[in-house]
């Protein structure tokens, strides 16, 4: 079965605060993508992830301690988009590839945050989407974003 991949921007699920019409929409939308494919959706950290950054440079955090912060930002958006989505997603975010390749062969829907292996200093969600898209032979994956 085919799969679809999404880079979903953090800023799209929480502008400023969770976007309850914008999720009920996606959600349908990809309740009926998910009867004919695979579908894989990696959640941003958005202006959380961008907020709480900001606090943490103030208190001289390192950068790594930074990224870290960033990377859990997105997994909380992937639990509340999974969440969401019901029982045809995963509820357990993984945190490894490993962890991610087990829940697509047994989900129709997997909903993820940033980091897994691709971790490295200045890792985005992009990032571990164009991983993922490599990792399960894709062509492409759509980026849904609101952020120049």
């Amino acid at each position: 079965m085919k799969a679809i991949i999404f880079s979903l921007g953090g800023s799209v699920i929480v502008p400023k605060k969770p976007d309850y019409l914008f999720l009920k929409k996606f959600k349908d939308f990809i309740l009926r993508l998910s009867k004919k494919s695979k579908v894989v959706i990696v959640c941003g950290g958005g202006k959380t992830a961008r907020d709480y950054i900001k606090v943490l440079e103030k208190a001289k955090a390192s950068i790594k301690e930074r990224c870290f912060v960033g990377i859990e930002s997105t997994k909380l958006n992937a639990l509340l988009l999974a969440t969401f989505l019901g029982k045809k997603a995963n509820q357990n975010i993984p945190s490894s590839t490993k962890e991610f390749m087990h829940l697509y062969k047994k989900f129709s829907i997997v909903v993820t945050g940033g980091g897994l292996e691709t971790f490295h200093i200045g890792t985005t969600s992009d990032g571990t989407t164009a991983y993922l898209t490599a990792k399960l032979k894709a062509k492409e994956f759509i980026n849904l974003t609101n952020v120049n």
